[in-house]
């Protein structure tokens, strides 16, 4: 990190590190602005880490608790504070899956922020995948926010495949246009159309509607379309990024 740069990272320990925003690259004029700029920028950082790395990065629950109930003793005539709306690492759920995060992926990281920070179109997504970040770790009593998750990420990645792989205003025959746009970026080897198939059924049955009978979507499933949509979202990202290079070392170079 340089001097002047606008993110410090600091505290990195074996499963977190603390991200601190400066006000001395965004020239921001009040706190509203500062705090509102701020959000975009860790977002859009969380999102890049998440595609870098094709793994899955959010927020410390801690900050995301919310005092949903009081429990109130008479006796004592004192309030306990039951933190029931939080946020919950998923670290149980994936012992030996949890790998460390290469260089590589921390540099291509800092790379696609720069894409996905100058891309005019890029709110939509990120709002989106954002949510689905946030709806992944959610928890409230028994209840799970999976499907939730599954449905954010999933619009994300229809409208990755209809406005940026296949530019058109919508898709006519979801299922083939959807198999036609990952194999137009190449990675029909990685989504076959047994996958794609089961992840439009959940879409179909489990979220879109409810008609038939419904079942709890797993983790697994939703990890499925995170995994699907960060792939095709560094395929149709990198030439930008690629491109955006050149250009600098063009420049650089006259």
């Amino acid at each position: 990190m340089s001097e002047n740069a606008p993110f410090i990272v600091s505290n990195v320990q074996e499963s977190s590190f603390l991200l601190t925003i400066t006000n001395k690259s965004s020239n921001c004029n009040d706190i509203e602005h500062f705090v509102a700029f701020s959000g975009v920028c860790i977002s859009t950082f969380i999102m890049a880490l998440n595609i870098a790395s094709l793994g899955y990065f959010t927020w410390d629950w801690l900050g995301f608790s919310m005092r949903t109930y009081e429990v109130y003793d008479p006796i004592r005539k004192s309030k306990i504070f039951p933190f029931l709306l939080k946020m919950e690492g998923r670290k149980e759920y994936f012992e030996g899956s949890i790998k460390e995060i290469s260089e590589n992926e921390i540099r291509n990281t800092l790379k696609y922020y720069g894409v996905l920070a100058k891309e005019k179109t890029i709110s939509t997504i990120r709002e989106e995948y954002i949510k689905g970040i946030l709806h992944l770790s959610l928890t409230f009593f028994n209840i799970d926010f999976y499907k939730e998750a599954f449905y954010n990420f999933y619009r994300c990645f229809e409208n990755i495949v209809t406005n940026k792989v296949l530019q058109v205003e919508k898709l006519d025959k979801e299922v083939k246009d959807i198999e036609k746009a990952i194999n137009k970026v190449g990675l029909e080897n990685i989504f076959t159309k047994q996958f794609i198939k089961s992840s439009y059924l959940i879409r179909s049955n489990q979220v879109m509607h409810a008609q038939k009978k419904q079942v709890n979507i797993t983790l697994d499933d939703v990890y499925a379309i995170k995994t699907c949509l960060d792939a095709l979202l560094f395929k149709v990202f990198t030439p930008i990024l690629e491109k955006a290079l050149r250009d600098y070392r063009g420049l650089k170079n006259t």
